[in-house]
């Protein structure tokens, strides 16, 4: 099943909530196949979540490397520059 895009390209209010909307039929249908194969569904549950943080903290770790990247380039070319 696809997924509805957002209405506006940029932030407004109640995204987050559209975006949720536009999940929840993946994330049953994820959760039905999981207690289909045998998970209980509070496991299913906790395992996604896990998921959702890992991706969170990938994402954040990603952000604050290209950070410093971007600091260490603008330190090293003021000290070429001096």
């Amino acid at each position: 099943m696809p997924i509805s895009r957002p209405t506006k390209h940029h932030p407004y209010p109640d995204r987050e909530i559209d975006c949720q909307q536009a999940i929840e039929r993946a994330f049953q249908d994820l959760m039905a196949n999981a207690t289909a194969a045998g998970w209980d569904p509070a496991e299913a549950a906790e395992a996604i979540e896990q998921l959702a943080l890992a991706d969170r903290w990938t994402r954040n770790d990603i952000a604050a490397i290209a950070a410093y990247r971007l600091l260490d380039d603008l330190v090293a070319a003021r000290q070429n520059h001096d």
